[in-house]
């Protein structure tokens, strides 16, 4: 699946409970991978607002279930990770639909 599909896929956790609509793929480009998905946005916010937009909507990618039509999240938790440090700038890569890597670990 192409990172620029994932934006407004909606998300369920495994009982069935609506969390919202991806709004943002976080991508740690120093391990190449998908970090986390976010279902408010974080363009253009302060680092105080994305650290809450992380807390509270967002998804680590290791807890998704399966990737389709919609996305399924696991209720149980996997254990959590050190977050990677916000770069101070960023900016939209045009083959990914608008989609960024936003974070990275330095």
């Amino acid at each position: 699946m192409k990172l620029s599909e994932l934006s407004g896929k909606t998300v369920f956790d495994d009982a069935g409970k609506k969390l919202g609509q991806i709004h943002d793929v976080v991508l740690d480009l120093n391990e190449g991978r998908v970090y986390r998905l976010t279902t408010a946005s974080i363009n253009g916010t302060s680092r105080d607002e994305v650290a809450r937009v992380f807390r509270e909507n967002s998804i680590l990618f290791k807890n998704i279930k399966a990737l389709g039509n919609i996305v399924l999240v696991s209720t149980a938790s996997a254990p959590e990770e050190h977050e990677p440090e916000a770069k101070t700038e960023h900016k939209h890569h045009p083959h990914y639909g608008g989609l960024a890597a936003k974070y990275a670990r330095h």
